[in-house]
């Protein structure tokens, strides 16, 4: 079996043929593959990008709802606060007069203690 060293003419042009057709086949087919996969990476960057808007439009709506909750804590705080302070005098007066009458009546119950004692004393014996 021997194998011609110069291929005519003829087979050179049908083997280059056939190599540029399986070639350009096989490039098609790679190049449908990568257009694919930058077209899916394209689709999920945009998935992304939106799955992101969104959430940022919620952070950005939770911020505004926090903000507002704040503000309203505080204005709360300062009412009480000035409640608080309006109140302390009349309670410290209240306190007061409260516990000049308890004093009161304890020197009354204590009187009235030393001369029931006294009484007892005198009439048991």
């Amino acid at each position: 079996m021997e194998i011609a060293v110069n291929p005519n003419l003829e087979t050179l042009k049908i083997v280059l043929w056939i190599a540029v057709g399986i070639i350009s086949l096989l490039v098609i087919i790679i190049g449908y593959f990568v257009a694919e996969k930058f077209s899916t990476d394209k689709e999920e960057l945009s998935k992304n990008e939106i799955s992101q808007r969104q959430q940022m439009e919620k952070l950005s709506a939770m911020i505004e709802m926090v903000s507002k909750t704040v503000a309203n804590l505080e204005k709360i705080v300062e009412v009480i606060k000035n409640q608080q302070e309006e109140r302390d005098p009349r309670t410290e007066r209240r306190l007061n007069d409260h516990s000049r009458q308890i004093k009161e009546l304890d020197k009354r119950i204590t009187k009235t203690e030393t001369l029931c004692s006294i009484n007892h004393k005198n009439s048991a014996s």
